[in-house]
């Protein structure tokens, strides 16, 4: 691959795939090829560059999968393990009794996919202590949590507080400590 395959290379998948606009940088032996395609926003017409930012959005999920991985093969915790006893706000609340942290991850933690509570986030202000148990409260499902399987956003904030309290840090820290570091990144 070279810095003028590349953008060809891009622009045919994301045609294909009728994305609106992409970027891609390759890190290979200290050399880096970046290429970007397209618009980053279909309104304006603004074209994707090397500076443009795109949300992460479920691309967090593998990297806190990661982690939660990791503090698994250090011991501080069991994917067996029940998300109450990770999470101190979610202690007494019956969902969290029963899933486990493998159901998290699985998607069959009995917390369906809602879209006021996955991404209404402007109608939640409350950021206390209490602002995650109280969106897990609205969400969860009654009866047991492994009887489905729904994609949930939600689940991935929970192991985001997971991994908050088996490091003692902030997530941004932990995932820092525990994923980007390693890979040379910041």
């Amino acid at each position: 691959m070279n810095a003028e395959e590349l953008p060809a290379l891009l622009e045919r998948h994301a045609a294909r795939h009728l994305v609106p606009g992409a970027a891609i940088g390759i890190l290979r032996r200290g050399q880096t090829l970046t290429a970007s395609y397209g618009v980053s926003d279909v309104r304006t017409g603004e074209p994707v560059t090397a500076g443009t930012r795109f949300s992460a959005g479920s691309l967090t999920k593998s990297m806190v999968a990661t982690v939660i991985g990791r503090l698994a093969a250090a011991g501080q915790l069991s994917v067996d393990d029940r998300v109450a006893g990770h999470v101190p706000e979610l202690r007494g609340s019956g969902w969290a009794e029963r899933a486990t942290l493998r159901d998290l991850l699985a998607n069959r933690s009995g917390l369906p996919l809602r879209a006021r509570l996955e991404f209404g986030f402007a109608e939640r202000t409350g950021s206390d202590e209490h602002a995650l148990a109280r969106l897990v409260a609205d969400a969860a499902a009654d009866g047991d949590a492994r009887d489905f399987w729904s994609y949930s956003n939600l689940g991935f904030c929970v192991l985001g507080r997971v991994i908050e309290a088996a490091t003692g840090a902030a997530w941004e820290d932990a995932m820092r400590e525990h994923l980007l570091a390693g890979a040379g990144m910041s």
